[in-house]
Formats: structure tokens, sequence, C-alpha cells
């Protein structure tokens, strides 16, 4: 797979999981203004949020532990919002299995 490939699909999971985690929260009642981090999906929406900023083409092409972080990001938003409501269906399915083969390698 091509580098240009490698940041296209990262930006597409970042963007995917980031989605499936605002539905969650939502679905939960879980709000993400008052800026504490009390649960797992407020603390990866700040870390998600935090994130943001940096999650561009450019910066990912020219950073591969960008491209990386930003990877595992999706991967574990994915994780706890399979936790937090259940299965997803589509391409969060897509990510979360992914995200468990990743898991896989690392151990």
């Amino acid at each position: 797979m091509s580098g240009q490939e490698r940041v296209r699909r990262a930006l597409q999971a970042f963007t995917q999981s980031t989605e499936r985690l605002n539905k969650c929260a939502a679905a939960r009642g879980v709000s993400f203004e008052n800026g504490q981090q009390v649960s797992d999906l407020q603390k990866m929406h700040s870390l998600a949020l935090a994130l943001q900023p940096k999650v561009r083409e450019r910066n990912l092409a020219r950073n591969p532990d960008l491209l990386i972080k930003v990877t595992d990001t999706a991967f574990e938003i994915e994780r706890v919002t399979d936790r937090a409501c259940g299965e997803p269906q589509g391409p969060d399915l897509a990510l979360l299995l992914l995200s468990r083969v990743e898991e896989g390698r690392s151990e």
C-alpha cells in the first residue's frame, strides 16, 4: 500500500470513528461540554479533540509517528464505543475488526 493510501485511510478512519464516538455519546446521554473526563467516551473525545488540528493530509504524509497515532486513536475509539454502545455496523465494524487484528499483533 502506498504512503498516500495509508494517509487517506487514516483520515477516513479518524473521521469515521469520531462520528461513531459522537453518536454513541449522544445515545448514552454523555456530554462533552463540561470539560471533565469521567467516562472513557469523554476521555476519547478529549484525545480526538486535541489531535484534530493535526489531522491533515499534509501533516500525516510528513510525519509517520502522527499517522500511527491517528490510526491508533481511531482504533481505540472503536473499541471504547463498542464497549459503551455495543457492536457497530458497516465501516465502524470494519475498523473495530482491524483494531482487534492490530491489537493481536502488538501482544
